[in-house]
């Protein structure tokens, strides 16, 4: 791949790792209000963000933590997969960085 080709792919990558924060975080709020899945801009935040947190919710109750009676009262899932996906980001920024230079 062409070097421009290839920082262009890191920067989509970045892209989509802080919209997909954003959205997470939009998530957090409406769990807040009193908006249903019936609005459409509720459920296009659920259909997005859902496939990044059920995997990192599946582990947290398969661990310790989940495995208590009832669960884990609170879900912790956005807050961890927000952190992952600014580790990820950082990362990203690191290696594309290192390749412009």
């Amino acid at each position: 791949m062409f070097p421009g080709m290839t920082l262009l792919f890191f920067n989509a990558l970045i892209f989509f790792a802080r919209f997909l924060q954003i959205a997470i975080f939009v998530r957090a709020i409406l769990t807040w209000t009193r908006l249903t899945r019936a609005n459409k801009i509720v459920n296009f935040i659920f259909i997005v963000t859902e496939p990044a947190l059920a995997p990192v919710r599946e582990m947290i109750n398969k661990s310790p933590f989940g495995n208590r009676e009832g669960g884990m009262p609170i879900d912790l899932s956005p807050v961890i997969t927000f952190m992952l996906l600014q580790i990820i980001a950082l990362v990203l920024a690191n290696v594309a960085g290192t390749l412009v230079s």
